[in-house]
């Protein structure tokens, strides 16, 4: 009964219907554990890591909280390197910057999802916000879509509004929102 209403609820909000995933569990409750008072949001912990790695085109940012820590991991693109940094949310501290090991595939596609994504995470937060006026950023992260033939970048922003985690997903090159997904965690 539960799932229906959402789902009738999302359909008259223009939404699809939500898809539970554990992935997105642990989301929310990093989410949660991130956000607050006199913590730093997901830009700043942005704007931390890209002076970290100077240069590099962020290609995902998302709440963590391994072992108690209050974390955003920021991960970025730097010529052929794949870098994560972890940024601590209470002293805007870098935690731990490293490289990360990534495929050739996986490579071409960062690659190829930056050279057509035109819009910044600044910019995606702002439109995903537009929409959901009260949300709290998360996660950003970019992503590739087939549509028919064609493979199209997209800006997937998720934010925690209360109880509900609220997926916006945005076309890269025009910014125009694609489909909104929400899920309620209690």
């Amino acid at each position: 009964m539960f799932v229906l209403a959402l789902g009738v609820a999302c359909s008259v909000l223009g939404a699809d219907p939500p898809i539970e995933k554990s992935a997105d569990r642990d989301l929310v409750y990093a989410g949660r554990a991130v956000t607050g008072p006199n913590q730093k949001t997901l830009l700043e912990a942005l704007a931390v890591a890209t002076k970290e790695i100077k240069g590099a085109t962020p290609v995902e940012i998302k709440a963590e909280h391994p072992r108690g820590e209050k974390l955003f991991g920021v991960y970025l693109l730097k010529g052929d390197v794949l870098h994560e940094v972890e940024v601590d949310v209470v002293t805007a501290k870098v935690v731990k910057s490293r490289e990360e090991s990534v495929n050739a595939e996986r490579l071409s596609q960062y690659k190829t999802m930056i050279s057509r994504n035109k819009l910044t995470f600044v910019r995606a937060i702002e439109r995903a916000q537009e929409r959901c006026k009260n949300g709290t950023p998360i996660r950003v992260r970019l992503e590739e879509k087939t549509s028919g033939k064609e493979r199209v970048a997209q800006v997937g922003v998720y934010l925690l509004d209360g109880d509900r985690l609220v997926e916006i997903e945005l076309n890269g090159e025009h910014g125009e929102v694609l489909a909104v997904k929400e899920k309620t965690y209690r």
